[in-house]
């Protein structure tokens, strides 16, 4: 893990998050994320950046609350899933393809948590996973907003 931290912007900057297929799903990673929490809040760090890339990225950083960082670039990856949506073989039933287009015609970047947060059955995981894995962005963690902070927290077992 790379991180930079700009403590008088009170802005820090995640890069190259690898973790080893044995260390994922709380094992490694909780600890590791609540430690880096602890070191933010003490910067006073409200604003966390990153590109969420590589294999997993894509969709674990949606996951823990973050967003692409602009409304722009969210309509940028949600170009890239509508992609991929079309290109599902077999392809959703016409409900769930037309209720996953809508979120992703959304010019909101809080869209992705919809995106995110789909678990129709897709490949042998859920339809949200199989989208964003392998999918890079710009995105941002900021904790003044009540809604990505308590996804944070929850997703890194500080909070119920």
């Amino acid at each position: 893990m790379a991180f930079r931290l700009a403590p008088r912007l009170h802005q820090a900057h995640l890069s190259w998050v690898v973790l080893a297929p044995a260390a994922r799903g709380g094992i490694v990673s909780k600890p590791l994320l609540q430690n880096l929490l602890l070191i933010e809040r003490d910067c006073g760090i409200t604003r966390v950046t990153l590109r969420a890339g590589l294999s997993h990225g894509g969709y674990v950083w949606a996951i823990h609350g973050f967003l692409p960082a602009t409304n722009a670039k969210w309509l940028q990856l949600a170009t890239r899933l509508r992609a991929k949506l079309a290109a599902l073989a077999p392809p959703l039933p016409p409900l769930q393809a037309q209720a996953i287009n809508q979120v992703l015609s959304s010019p909101d970047r809080f869209a992705l948590r919809a995106v995110a947060a789909a678990l129709t059955p897709v490949a042998a995981t859920t339809l949200g996973k199989h989208l964003l894995l392998g999918e890079g962005w710009d995105g941002e963690l900021d904790f003044s907003d009540q809604s990505s902070a308590l996804i944070y927290l929850r997703r890194v077992g500080l909070l119920p």
